[in-house]
């Protein structure tokens, strides 16, 4: 198995999405700690500063920064434009390819489509990224998303389409075929994912270990590695585990499990 470059997201290190019992650390520390242990790439979060200081920052010490997050909330349609063109021009300095979305609320979706464009023009792409918990979880409701715009791409995050009840990755993969801009490896504990959806709420199943170590939880992550080649994709593969109580030991330990697969 021949995948891709492997990078590493900030928030294994909880930078994003910031949970309140998660210890600070300090966003140069992290990225450094990304070098160190090997990865190729690093995916920021909002606490890791503007994009054009992150890629100096990167660049310096050898890594890429294929992506960068934004969450817009479709209910209120000039703030979503304003916030995807700031993000858009963020995702620009630092220097990344992919512009991942977060849908927060729904509603009307044509600023998801002008931001699409924009991407587009801009060289870029926008990749809709599911999350537990949040309206656009499922592949089904990812699909609706996708059908606003051709120009819109997706982000495989194994571990929410897991956990949100999409178990058949490789079929998903082969679903998304042409479709696919980005791919997060993500672990979950199995009792937690079905007692989210059975309706406890997120924050408290993460702090139950929701997210697992890439490799140690119920993801068939190996089907999926082997999916995705089949598909011949060849973009960044990103491993996360937000967030990981021994951040660097997970970190390490899903870039071994990958590097392992891929022989």
């Amino acid at each position: 198995m021949s995948l891709n470059r492997i990078g590493v997201a900030a928030c294994t290190w909880g930078l994003e999405p910031g949970y309140p019992w998660v210890p600070r650390y300090d966003p140069e520390e992290v990225l450094a700690a990304a070098a160190r242990l090997g990865f190729s790439g690093y995916e920021p979060a909002s606490e890791s500063g503007p994009g054009g200081q992150v890629a100096g920052q990167a660049a310096a010490i050898g890594l890429a920064c294929p992506a960068r997050f934004v969450g817009l909330s479709l209910a209120d349609s000039d703030q979503a434009r304003r916030d995807a063109r700031a993000a858009l021009d963020d995702l620009l300095a630092l220097g990344g390819q992919v512009l991942l979305v977060g849908v927060e609320e729904l509603g009307d979706a044509l600023p998801l489509a002008e931001l699409a464009d924009a991407c587009v023009q801009s060289g870029v792409t926008a990749a809709i990224h599911p999350e537990l918990g949040s309206p656009v979880a499922t592949a089904d409701v990812v699909d609706e998303l996708l059908a606003v715009s051709s120009a819109l791409a997706v982000c495989v995050d194994a571990g929410h389409f897991w956990a949100a009840g999409d178990h058949d990755l490789p079929k998903l993969i082969r679903r998304f075929d042409g479709r696919i801009a980005h791919v997060h490896l993500k672990d979950v504990a199995a009792e937690e994912a079905a007692a989210v959806r059975a309706g406890k709420p997120v924050l408290e199943a993460v702090q139950a270990g929701l997210w697992q170590p890439v490799g140690e939880g119920a993801v068939p992550l190996a089907e999926t590695l082997e999916a995705l080649e089949q598909q011949g994709y060849e973009g960044w593969l990103i491993i996360e585990d937000d967030f990981a109580p021994d951040p660097e030991g997970s970190a390490a330990a899903g870039l071994a499990w990958v590097e392992a697969a891929r022989r």
